[in-house]
């Protein structure tokens, strides 16, 4: 089976496992999985956590700055959290870190429904303790959108950092200092 066959999002290690958390400069940290616990389908709406926002215009773009997603991802110390951004309206979405400075993806590439339908996977992302990406959200379609609802779902894992490598880890893509 395809690795973009697999639709059913499930966790990647077990508990008792060990996984490294990799930074993009190559910096990595070893953890034990001591607890998971799954994310139920939480709901929201973006609008929530825009200061001022009424709607967003076709072709135009909005951000959901580092604090305001702190409050939707909301991790504790020694979590990994593993989850799926699902758009529910038609718009899409990137993920900055540190502001504009720096892009998770491709500058000019936002993940939307019709992607998500084709490859679940491209909206699963790692978030490790409060390390929360600002979210910029675009409107390609012809209309305003009024809402910007959401689903996530995915998992929480509690970690216990172990000083050496141990001999068998599973990597994590982390986008910030771990």
């Amino acid at each position: 089976m395809a690795i973009f066959e697999e639709r059913e999002m499930k966790p990647l290690v077990k508990i008792d496992e060990y996984v490294a958390l990799r930074t993009p400069v190559g910096k990595e940290k070893y953890f034990r999985v001591v607890r998971i616990e799954p994310i139920p389908g939480y709901r929201d709406d973006f609008k929530n956590y825009i200061a001022g926002f009424t709607s967003l215009p076709s072709g135009q773009k909005t951000k959901v700055v580092e604090e305001e997603a702190k409050k939707i991802l909301a991790v504790r110390d020694h979590q990994l959290l593993q989850y799926r951004l699902i758009p529910i309206d038609d718009y899409a979405y990137r993920y900055l870190q540190y502001g504009d400075r720096f892009t998770l993806k491709n500058k000019d590439t936002y993940v939307d429904k019709e992607a998500i339908e084709l490859c679940p996977q491209m909206a699963e992302w790692f978030v490790y303790e409060e390390d929360v990406p600002t979210i910029e959200i675009y409107n390609p379609g012809t209309e305003s959108l009024t809402n910007l609802r959401f689903r996530l779902i995915g998992f929480v894992y509690e970690l216990e950092e172990v000083k050496t490598k141990p001999p068998k880890v599973t990597y994590i893509p982390v986008y910030f200092e771990v």
